[in-house]
């Protein structure tokens, strides 16, 4: 089980108790790895536990998750060493959006990649839409999760300098500052809307182009 920490209602770390509750009963054991935008060695202790077996932070990289499920299945055959470029900054300037990366992430994966895209560009501005309201109406609760998960989508494009901008909102958001988020959201707003124009540029070069 790949259980994501912050989860509405109820959360991993609840939710992984809970099934290690049914399971000594049955006596059996059910792999779970956390799953969480959190990178602190605390965060770390805490989700093992809870239970869990293991540990990966968001954004998920393909050869990480192989590498994490090897060490619970290790007969399984381990992943090949490959390098996974995730940066988005060159000589100081920063790019849009790096499909060559974001492909990489997902093993080389032209359809899914194809798929995730089309998803981020329906849903992104709708979540922009609905941040500015939140921050609008002063509901710091409604911001920060919206920013938690545009947090997840850039960084798992790859985006690490722009997801930076929603995380600091988040934090913004549970810190009551709701001046600040305003002067980050439209920053963060100026740069997604750039990614997206990047991607459908990308999208609208013929494959004869491409290759």
């Amino acid at each position: 089980i790949l259980m994501d920490v912050q989860m509405p209602e109820m959360d991993g770390y609840t939710a992984t108790a809970r099934i290690r509750e049914l399971e000594r009963a049955r006596n059996m054991h059910t792999p779970i790895l956390a799953v969480t935008a959190h990178a602190l060695q605390g965060d770390r202790d805490r989700c093992l536990e809870a239970g869990m077996d293991g540990y990966l932070s968001k954004p998920l990289a393909g050869k990480e998750l192989a590498e994490a499920v090897h060490r619970i299945f290790p007969e399984e055959p381990a992943p090949e060493d490959a390098e996974v470029g995730s940066a988005d900054q060159e000589n100081g300037v920063v790019h849009a959006w790096d499909a060559t990366s974001a492909l990489e992430r997902l093993d080389g994966d032209e359809n899914l990649l194809a798929e995730v895209v089309e998803i981020f560009l329906g849903e992104a501005p709708r979540q922009l839409a609905e941040l500015r309201a939140a921050i609008a109406a002063g509901n710091a609760e409604a911001a920060a999760k919206i920013a938690h998960s545009l947090k997840g989508e850039l960084g798992y494009f790859g985006m690490a300098e722009v997801s930076a901008y929603a995380r600091q909102i988040e934090n913004l958001a549970w810190q009551g500052k709701l001046e600040d988020m305003e002067i980050v959201s439209t920053a963060l707003e100026n740069r997604v809307q750039a990614i997206m124009e990047s991607m459908q540029n990308a999208a609208r070069v013929p494959a004869e182009v491409k290759g």
